[in-house]
């Protein structure tokens, strides 16, 4: 492991988001501690797969319950709702939510963007079929 001096990223959301760092010929990404570990590239490959695969609009399309769900362009869209609902919520929605929120963010600082009732009515757009 390599000690980042800029501590960039403090939560492992964020530092997926920042994606990896080049040095050398290496790939290393971010800890949710702040420190560069090595970056297997196959890893890497499932991770981007995933993530087109979670903004792909047949997806989206083959999983709408109504046909106005997720069509505006809002805080709680439907990849960022349905990783966070992957991440293992185990604590109450509105806290895993403010946590969500300050990893997207990069803060420690718990931030409160979206309420548990939105989450919701979010929740209510999609089929359990995507799971």
């Amino acid at each position: 492991m390599i000690r980042n001096p800029l501590n960039l990223a403090k939560a492992p959301l964020r530092a997926w988001l920042q994606g990896p760092i080049l040095v050398g010929c290496a790939l290393y990404i971010h800890d949710y501690k702040g420190y560069l570990l090595p970056w297997d590239l196959e890893y890497f490959e499932i991770l981007c797969a995933f993530s087109q695969a979670l903004r792909s609009p047949d997806l989206l399309a083959s999983v709408r319950l109504s046909p106005t769900a997720f069509l505006r362009h809002r805080y709680l869209t439907f990849p960022k709702l349905l990783t966070l609902m992957l991440s293992g919520m185990c604590g109450s929605i509105q806290q895993e939510l403010d946590r969500f929120s300050a990893n997207i963010q990069g803060s420690t600082d718990l931030q409160r963007e979206v309420t548990a009732q939105a989450f919701s009515k979010a929740r209510k757009g999609f089929s359990a079929s995507v799971f």
